[in-house]
């Protein structure tokens, strides 16, 4: 049935088509204004994706202008997230008009932008617009993939979000109770935010089950009640589908005059704004009202009209369903048709034949005359080239000899140059040369200042014991690092990634290193989810400061290990703490995806996990370098399921030959490719720093007074 087939493209992309970050919100005019007023090109690219947000419902062709003129500031920019957004405002607008193909090569292109830029969250919102095109193509499973692929890396809006499409694939695939449990949860958040619109929709989709179910009724009371909140809004598109739906419960009713009307409103509706796909679904519904009431000559006329409307937008079925109406309306005229054409056959083959032998003669005489003229034409073009190649010859051979001439002048001259150039290209090399050892120097040293904040060996044994640290930064610096700390009877224990590598990654470490330790060793913070809240609030503070658009920030995984109650308290952002256990296996516990840093807005909440800790346990946390290293024999991505299989298979290990095996398992996986990130992944057992703590007292004592 048309509405379960065609779910519409509106109730998905508007949902995951918009930026994941608060834009600015503006009038058409204002954004105009703010654009003329400067001329930096990230700014440009910013304020024309918000013109392009703005016409993405009423005028997806301004939508695609304006994301073009975006996508060329962007890249002048170079700034990955904005080329992003960009391209997926092209992309959407290319998709409203119907041009799919288009749209899909440019969604792609956001997403690999997206994901070499690690911008998740983004990639997530690029995703759920890839499972929508699959999904109104009627791809569903891939549909559904990619829902599932965002749902991992999605923040809290899109997640609730998220929740609608993958209803849409349960419904196509007749999983009607599972739907409707999503829809219904959709449903609640919406009804508590009081948006109008997505009320609308979700009740709208709640219909779409009793309609597939066959349940007419409840269907229809549901349409009316979201044609309500559609109208109330003025979602011009959801009226038009929502009619659309209800003009097919009413064929199935057999309420043929209701549903022609109720047609014929969403055919106006829709070509007034230039809604293609739904001017054709309310054609093909009208077309069947009239076939049902045995019309074929009007159902026909609808259906071919529909035709030219549709253009490529309709595959075979719709072809085939034309044929038999059409063949439906021939057969009425098929015997008259018959007797004309078999009085009208056999005049046309007399005259055939007469106008063949007039052909015949002609041609005859015409073939005749062209040999002819043709041997004459001959003969005088050989006496013409050979008087022409002659010239040429001569011509040819006096240019050769004064090019050759003012070729030697050129080449001498060029040796002058050249010697003139090496000279100068030698001292070039010099001077890159010696500026290249200057900042070699330069970074060499702040290495040493990093190693320098770090714990050192011996701190580390007198805290944890025996331990496992694989780490291995993608250049000299690196961006990620760990951090520990005893204050009293706590242990505090944080693996951190920074933005980037190399040198920004390390002036990032540098800054949360000095945050964390004033929120800890100062403030005495030692509950994890505050402690977060606090480095949020004032990173956020820093970076901002001069521009609200930076997009540095950090991810983390913090514990606070209580040696006297034999428990531990963990927060994270964007990082998961494991526990293996035997005869338990590994447990997660997910860190909130709530970014601290970052031009995004997110909530400044984290939940705080509580774990009371046994002898058996042996503790993991690591950033997400080593599960996005490419390699392998498909050159993908190591992902974080193959980790966690890892983690499991070397439980039988002491902590030594478990990071040899990582280390292992990571060089055989990355052959001849390049590191992508830095890597961090350490692990320690409960029962090594319970030992350390109370039976060497004095090994932590010596090492924290140096």
């Amino acid at each position: 049935m048309r509405c379960i087939l065609f779910l519409p493209t509106f109730i998905i992309f508007f949902l995951f088509a918009l930026p994941s970050f608060a834009e600015e919100y503006l009038s058409e005019e204002m954004f105009l204004k703010k654009l003329q007023s400067t001329n930096d090109n990230y700014e440009k690219s910013y304020y024309l994706v918000g013109l392009a947000q703005l016409h993405w419902e009423k005028n997806p062709s301004l939508t695609i202008k304006y994301g073009k003129e975006a996508l060329k500031y962007a890249e002048a920019s170079n700034n990955p997230e904005r080329i992003a957004f960009a391209l997926n405002c092209v992309a959407y607008g290319q998709q409203k008009k119907g041009f799919r193909a288009q749209a899909s090569k440019n969604f792609h292109r956001a997403l690999i932008v997206a994901e070499k830029a690690h911008l998740n969250i983004l990639r997530a919102k690029i995703l759920n617009n890839l499972g929508a095109m699959e999904k109104d193509d009627g791809r569903v499973n891939i549909a559904k993939d990619y829902f599932e692929q965002a749902l991992e890396m999605a923040d809290e809006d899109t997640r609730i979000s998220l929740l609608n499409n993958l209803a849409s694939c349960y419904i196509v695939l007749k999983r009607y109770e599972e739907a409707e449990k999503l829809l219904q949860t959709y449903l609640d958040y919406q009804e508590m935010v009081e948006d109008t619109l997505y009320m609308g929709i979700a009740i709208g989709n709640i219909g779409d089950i009793y309609h597939a179910r066959g349940q007419f009724d409840i269907a229809k009371e549901k349409y009316l009640l979201s044609l309500q909140y559609a109208e109330k809004v003025n979602d011009h598109y959801g009226m038009v589908f929502i009619k659309n739906s209800l003009g097919d419960i009413a064929i199935r009713k057999q309420e043929y005059t209701l549903a022609t009307s109720i047609f014929k409103e969403a055919e106006q509706i829709a070509k007034k704004h230039q809604f293609q796909s739904l001017e054709l679904d309310a054609n093909l519904g009208r077309a069947e009202t009239y076939a049902a009431r045995q019309n074929y000559k009007k159902g026909y006329q609808m259906l071919w009209a529909q035709i030219q409307l549709r253009d490529s937008l309709y595959n075979q079925n719709l072809i085939s369903e034309l044929s038999k109406v059409k063949t439906s309306y021939e057969l009425e005229n098929k015997t008259l048709e018959l007797e004309a054409a078999n009085r009208k056959n056999a005049l046309l083959e007399m005259e055939r034949k007469n106008h063949l032998l007039v052909m015949c003669l002609t041609w005859g005489i015409f073939m005749i005359g062209l040999i002819i003229f043709y041997q004459f034409r001959k003969k005088q073009k050989e006496k013409d080239n050979l008087f022409k190649i002659i010239q040429e010859s001569k011509n040819e051979i006096e240019a050769q000899n004064e090019e050759l001439i003012a070729s030697n002048e050129e080449i001498e001259a060029q040796r002058f140059h050249l010697s003139e150039a090496n000279q100068k290209l030698e001292q070039a090399n010099l001077e890159v040369e010696k500026k290249s050892t200057d900042l070699l120097s330069s970074i060499q040293y702040a290495r040493g200042i990093q190693e320098a904040i770090l714990p050192n060996d011996a701190k580390l044994k007198a805290l944890l014991g025996n331990h496992l640290i694989f780490f291995q930064p993608m250049q000299i610096v690196s961006g990620d690092y760990f951090w520990l700390e005893k204050i009293e009877n706590k242990i505090f224990w944080a693996v951190i990634d920074c933005t980037g590598h190399g040198v920004a990654g390390a002036f990032m470490s540098m800054t949360s290193f000095s945050l964390l330790y004033q929120i800890i060793n100062v403030e005495k913070n030692d509950q994890p989810a505050k402690i977060l809240q606090l480095l949020k609030r004032r990173l956020e503070k820093i970076l901002h400061h001069n521009n609200p658009n930076r997009n540095e920030g950090l991810e983390i995984g913090l514990c606070v290990m209580d040696l006297e109650q034999n428990q531990l308290e963990f927060s994270g952002s964007f990082q998961r703490l494991y526990i293996y256990e035997e005869q338990v296996g590994l447990s997660k516990f997910p860190g909130d995806r709530t970014a601290i840093g970052g031009s995004f807005i997110s909530k400044n909440i984290f939940e705080q996990h509580k774990i009371i800790l046994n002898e058996r346990q042996t503790l993991y946390m690591m950033t997400d370098g080593l599960q996005d290293q490419f390699g392998g024999p498909r050159d993908q991505k190591f992902l974080i399921k193959n980790l966690e299989l890892l983690l499991i298979d070397i439980q039988g290990l002491d902590l030594n030959e478990q990071k040899k095996a990582i280390e292992q398992n990571f060089n055989e996986w990355k052959g001849q490719q390049a590191q992508t990130d830095d890597i961090l992944l350490m692990g320690i057992k409960w029962k090594n720093i319970m030992a350390a703590n109370f039976n060497k007292e004095s090994i932590l004592n010596d090492s924290l007074h140096r």
